[in-house]
């Protein structure tokens, strides 16, 4: 396996889907920092494929694998957070809901 093989999340078939479009410069994710999220959203560069199968487009992202795993621990820290801390609820909740905004952005194509 030569290339990263993705799930079609239509139809679930996996790999052999083609690049259609790749955005030529970087996007950057922005946000407005607070004490609980530091600043380290990355440069990101958004491909645009088609599933061979169902022929549907959908996005895919490009990131440092490094910023990746920092959302998903930012993610997991918040969610467990949330299980024990009653009293900032809402604050988590937004902040959880901001790095799954993050986590998902492919969804938004």
């Amino acid at each position: 396996m030569s290339a990263l093989e993705l799930q079609c999340p239509e139809c679930g078939h996996y790999g052999g889907h083609e690049v259609e479009q790749t955005q030529r410069d970087p996007g950057n994710l922005t946000c407005i920092p607070d004490n609980n999220f530091p600043v380290f959203m990355p440069n990101y560069r958004v491909r645009i494929k088609r599933c061979i199968k169902c022929h549907k487009q959908f996005g895919s992202i490009e990131m440092p694998e490094m910023y990746f795993e920092a959302i998903v621990s930012e993610i997991n820290r918040l969610s467990e957070l949330e299980k024990t801390r009653g009293e900032d609820k809402d604050k988590i909740q937004s902040l959880t809901n901001k790095l799954k905004q993050v986590a998902e952005i492919s969804n938004n194509i």
